[in-house]
């Protein structure tokens, strides 16, 4: 657990959602079931239960029990359980679809952190070699130049006038980066789920926001298949499922689905045409759980394309920073040596 953390973690957010999971989907009496799962877990989802078990017992329902708890879970979790509630007994499958979504969220997260821990240390040690062997070679060559009445290289002035100042500018990079990591682990809660806060730093890898969106359109358009499916008369389930997915395009689409709202909300073509033809009270249950499937199916191809390339392009990006530096350092100012001595 990182310290001075309120809410959830991923982590804690997926083992709670399990759990609720398997009491509704065993049709177990909730109060019973939370009380039976005190005893089985770590202390602080244990007391986060219990306080669960007291809003029930005192006739709260689940979503104002859990709204009661804010400091611990996301909004968007609190409007996904408000939304199962009110689509009768369809809370185990939308628990279970966003369970999913979670272990997603939290494994491209695993994925991204593993990919960027080795160039974020090459980058650390490249400026740490830019910083002081980089003064002690730039001061060797204004030294040799000087004794051997050389013209000093304008590019070794430059550098030297700017370790002049690195005690003013030196510390800012290494604190940068120190407030990405601090950032990045306090991120590990429930503003990953819309990107927020720290973790609005995912935004900045080409491709998350992307496989994100994707999997938010595979459990909207599952969630509707399956309700319609079911017989949920269709503007509920579209209202219903897209207000468990948390996504504020797609709730705002949603409430009007007109042509406008299903192009602000950015929707794909083809799923855009399936809402409209609901409307006209067509079984479109069935399209939709295809075109959730292939929404999904390409989320986890662009995945497997952002483990392979991220490595590669943070290296790139690093490896070229430390090469520059090095050239500035100390490949320029040696060709130049060469040439005068010549």
């Amino acid at each position: 657990m990182f310290p001075f953390k309120s809410q959830f973690s991923l982590e804690e957010l997926h083992e709670f959602n399990d759990l609720l999971t398997g009491i509704v989907r065993g049709e177990a009496g909730l109060v019973e079931g939370l009380q039976a799962a005190v005893e089985g877990t770590h202390p602080r989802l244990s007391r986060t239960l219990q306080k669960l078990v007291r809003d029930l017992e005192l006739g709260s329902s689940l979503s104002e029990s859990i709204a009661h708890q804010s400091d611990v879970f996301p909004e968007q979790y609190r409007e996904v359980i408000a939304a199962g509630e009110q689509g009768g007994d369809i809370l185990g499958t939308i628990l279970e679809t966003y369970g999913n979504y979670i272990q997603q969220l939290f494994t491209l997260r695993q994925r991204l952190g593993r990919a960027m821990m080795y160039p974020l240390l090459v980058m650390f040690t490249a400026y740490m070699l830019f910083l002081f062997v980089g003064r002690m070679t730039v001061r060797g060559y204004l030294a040799f130049d000087e004794a051997s009445r050389l013209q000093p290289n304008q590019i070794v002035q430059f550098m030297d006038s700017i370790y002049a100042t690195a005690w003013i500018w030196g510390w800012i990079p290494p604190l940068i980066l120190f407030a990405a990591w601090f950032s990045w682990l306090r991120s590990n809660d429930g503003r990953s789920l819309n990107l927020s806060g720290g973790a609005s730093l995912m935004r900045l890898v080409p491709g998350v926001t992307n496989i994100l969106r994707l999997h938010r359109l595979a459990n909207f358009t599952e969630m509707m298949s399956m309700m319609i499916s079911r017989h949920v008369p269709y503007g509920e389930a579209l209202r219903i499922s897209a207000a468990a997915t948390g996504d504020a395009s797609l709730i705002g689409m949603s409430q009007a689905p007109t042509d406008q709202h299903l192009q602000e909300a950015v929707l794909p073509p083809f799923l855009a045409w399936l809402i409209q033809s609901g409307q006209g009270q067509s079984d479109v249950s069935r399209p939709l759980y295809h075109a959730g499937q292939l929404y999904r199916r390409k989320a986890e191809l662009l995945t497997e394309w952002l483990k392979l390339l991220a490595p590669l392009v943070f290296l790139f990006l690093v490896g070229g920073g430390a090469t520059l530096m090095y050239v500035l350092t100390v490949f320029l100012p040696f060709v130049n040596l060469l040439d005068q001595l010549s």
